[in-house]
């Protein structure tokens, strides 16, 4: 039963104590390098002070001409931290064409937070290198899925 997996005792594999998503239509656009534009986000309340968030996320761009960064970000009561700045370009379209694509990316954060907070996972992307816009959820929804584990 679903009591029973939830019950397991300590040190007998991990548990997800809850399971979140959002389908993420907003689309939005940069022409601008280095501004990042929200690609996804969700909410989760903590239920465990020592878990850890795994966030999965995909997302729809489209582009040509340039190379994409993303990074992730956490929102607490409005104030927005920086967790992750991928280091190089995660997807890339030298040609003139124009491309849809659906990167997925995986996470795993260990908030500190204490019980009954509400964390804002926030994924975003930006190019860095070319000089073409990018957009976002323009031909498909966005992705975001947060997992508290123990």
């Amino acid at each position: 039963t679903i009591s029973a997996i939830t019950a397991l005792p300590a040190g007998v594999g991990g548990k997800v104590l809850q399971c979140v998503n959002n389908n993420y239509t907003t689309s939005a656009t940069t022409n601008s390098q280095n501004t990042y534009v929200t690609s996804s986000t969700c909410d989760i309340t903590i239920t465990n002070a020592s878990s850890k968030i795994l966030l999965l996320a995909n997302f729809n761009i489209d582009g040509a001409g340039n190379n994409g960064l993303y990074r992730i970000n956490k929102v607490i009561s409005g104030t927005t931290t920086t967790l992750y700045t991928s280091p190089s370009w995660f997807w890339r379209n030298n040609g003139s064409d124009l491309i849809d694509q659906m990167p997925f990316i995986n996470f795993l954060h260990t908030h500190g937070s204490s019980v009954g907070t509400t964390i804002t996972y926030q994924t975003q992307v930006t190019w860095n290198q070319g000089a073409n816009t990018i957009s976002l959820n323009n031909s498909a929804t966005s992705h975001e899925t947060l997992m508290e584990i123990l």
